[in-house]
């Protein structure tokens, strides 16, 4: 269920001045799981930490899903909620990157049906969303569509050592503090910085399992709290810099779901630059493209909001406003909402090259290259175009690079 917080501008200052509240779990063998494992950059150390992964079973035929990685170690998979480890030999082997249940296997799975609507289960609070040409061509005329935690139940997370050169350094996420250089002066001097994260619903943070955006708007909501208690990407950033700084790094949130670029043009300044309500911001996360693709918006209209909405918010704003802008994950391929919105990443970083005070964190490269072997669903929460935890943590990961 998604909840919507309207706060007061009194509850707004009291929250602003006592900041994020620290998230930490604690997994099965009681070692800390907190934000410092959850935004470790995996492309960076070859260690990957609970990455979601959907089981299918297709036809009748034992469960099996691959890992994005071929693993160099022995691997060790969770239920979502971090309270069990199964057991290799009795609930699942693993041959190269595939995991495969044991016909007594304890692990959730799915069957390949229900990630096109076929013989959902009742009272999940499950729907259908139309196919993309792909998905028709496939033989289907829908997916599943959820904003519950169905996937999340039916997902699992694997930990494990892979060979981080197996990926293409041009995806990589770059490091990029040359290009901010207020925000890090600020953090270096140790003064207060605050965030605002500002686009879709994926700049909402939605649909992490441990949100808690804060926002005086009451279009803006937070994704439900469950299983692992993830933060949203942007309480990550804030989070993880307020505590390597000695800080107060604090974020809001000016996102709305369902919305395009051209939408955040028009409210940009009055949105993200509104000090009678504490939005003073010194950095502006901006998430923008997977609803300009679904709606056919062109990359010329795109990039001139973009630019625009730099332009507006700079007008607006007695500070000098730094921008990271983030290259988007993909959608489900096989949903109507799906229309190649990786167009739209390298706008994203032409405008970064050619813009002071901008920097590029590129999701949409490793989220790509992960698709190579594994499937959509196995990364989504709602199981079009809102992601798991573990993307979100990747989004996390992706920022922070940008700005070291």
């Amino acid at each position: 269920m998604i909840k919507k917080i309207v706060l007061s501008f009194i509850l707004l200052l009291l929250l602003a001045i006592t900041g994020c509240a620290k998230t930490t779990i604690t997994n099965p063998n009681n070692s800390e799981y907190g934000v410092d494992e959850m935004v470790k950059k995996f492309y960076e150390t070859g260690e990957m930490i609970k990455e979601s992964v959907l089981l299918v079973s297709d036809g009748g035929a034992l469960a099996s899903a691959n890992l994005g990685f071929m693993p160099t170690s022995k691997i060790i998979i969770e239920d979502p909620s971090c309270t069990k480890v199964y057991e290799e030999g009795v609930d699942y082997t693993i041959n190269g990157r595939t995991i495969t249940l044991t016909e007594n296997s304890s692990m959730p799975y799915l069957n390949k049906e229900v990630l096109y609507g076929i013989n959902m289960p009742e009272n999940k609070g499950l729907s259908t969303q139309p196919t993309s040409a792909l998905g028709t061509s496939k033989g289907y005329s829908h997916v599943l569509y959820t904003e519950g935690t169905f996937l999340y139940e039916n997902q699992v997370l694997v930990s494990y050592s892979f060979n981080k050169n197996e990926i293409d350094e041009s995806i990589i996420p770059k490091k990029q503090k040359e290009k901010l250089p207020n925000t890090i002066s600020l953090l270096e001097n140790k003064e207060p910085v605050q965030i605002i994260s500002y686009g879709d619903s994926i700049g909402t943070g939605c649909n992490s399992t441990g949100g808690g955006m804060l926002s005086i708007y009451d279009d803006t909501y937070v994704p439900f709290g469950r299983f692992t208690q993830t933060p949203t990407y942007p309480e990550l950033v804030s989070e993880y810099l307020s505590k390597k700084y000695d800080t107060d790094v604090t974020v809001y949130s000016a996102a709305r779901g369902g919305e395009n670029s051209t939408w955040a043009y028009i409210n940009s300044d009055r949105r993200c630059v509104n000090p009678d309500f504490g939005y003073e911001p010194d950095l502006i996360i901006i998430s923008l493209g997977i609803n300009d693709a679904t709606n056919g918006l062109s990359l010329e209209t795109y990039e001139s909001n973009i630019r625009g909405i730099i332009e507006r918010i700079r007008a607006a704003s007695e500070k000098e406003v730094e921008f990271i802008l983030i290259g988007p994950m993909m959608t489900n391929e096989d949903a109507i909402q799906a229309n190649n919105n990786d167009k739209y990443n390298p706008i994203m970083e032409r405008i970064s090259n050619e813009v002071d005070g901008v920097a590029f964190a590129n999701v949409t490269g490793i989220h790509k290259y992960l698709l190579q072997n594994k499937i959509p669903s196995s990364m989504l929460s709602n199981n079009v175009n809102h992601p798991t935890d573990f993307i979100i943590r990747l989004y996390a990961m992706a920022i922070l690079s940008a700005l070291e």
